[in-house]
């Protein structure tokens, strides 16, 4: 039975129609114990917390309607919200979030930043909302993936093509998503000035030790959240002397 998954995307050739279906029943199997384990794993969101889930889903699908896509025609991708390092611990490569795509879910990290949150899931979904295909032919013993622009040819070694700009595509959106939900979204407010405060006592920080602008660009432009901003930013701001306030940067730094 496969009622849980979206399967107008996954073809299954060659072979008899009896192979064929013993294939896809043994195929989907595998993807509904790996959605097991997410939910061995998975936290109950908080009402915050789906509310930001909320939010980011629907300026998402506004996002790719602005550009001419059409987001009811894609795969819909189920959510599972973990433990910091759960990732790591089910031998994933990625941290942070990351997308599944043939059993068709995303997994967010939550390591106590809504801003976080909220980009790391925009992020996995735009990559949801591209298009897909996955033909998967017996003769050949082979898969013929597509996702958005990337693929992978068929009887390939598995190597994906044009991931690259795909990652590019994917990045341009999320930081539109940034600029035009995070930072004007009073969800995220206190944490986007606490990045803020961080980032201006940061920069002088790290001229202080001489750092030229292109190594302060490449430490600060990018970043968008990091763990406990707010605390951080509290505390930064409770030191009165610049002396302090370097000193209690070079802590954090070191925990960074």
């Amino acid at each position: 039975m496969t009622e849980e998954f979206d399967t107008r995307f996954v073809k299954f050739t060659g072979g008899t129609e009896g192979d064929r279906l013993k294939e896809e029943n043994k195929f989907f199997d595998i993807q509904r114990k790996k959605r097991k384990d997410y939910e061995a794993l998975a936290l109950e969101p908080s009402e915050r917390q789906g509310e930001i889930m909320r939010v980011t889903r629907e300026a998402v699908d506004r996002i790719i309607l602005g550009y001419g896509g059409d987001p009811s025609l894609s795969v819909e991708y189920r959510v599972f919200l973990v433990p910091h390092g759960a990732l790591k611990a089910m031998s994933q490569e990625f941290a942070g979030a990351y997308l599944s795509h043939f059993d068709q879910s995303i997994i967010i990290e939550w390591h106590g930043s809504d801003i976080g949150l909220a980009t790391g899931l925009a992020h996995e979904l735009f990559h949801a909302r591209s298009p897909k295909s996955t033909r998967i032919d017996l003769d050949r013993d082979s898969i013929d993936f597509r996702s958005g622009v990337t693929y992978k040819e068929r009887g390939g070694e598995g190597t994906r093509r044009l991931e690259i700009l795909e990652e590019a595509i994917v990045s341009t959106l999320t930081e539109e998503f940034y600029e035009a939900v995070v930072k004007k979204n009073k969800l995220f407010e206190e944490e986007v000035e606490a990045t803020d405060i961080f980032k201006l006592w940061a920069e002088r920080w790290l001229k202080s030790r001489n750092a030229d602008s292109q190594t302060i660009t490449m430490l600060l432009g990018e970043l968008r959240y990091f763990r406990n901003a707010i605390s951080i930013a509290k505390t930064l701001e409770s030191y009165e002397s610049e002396n302090s306030k370097f000193d209690y940067l070079a802590g954090v730094a070191a925990g960074l």
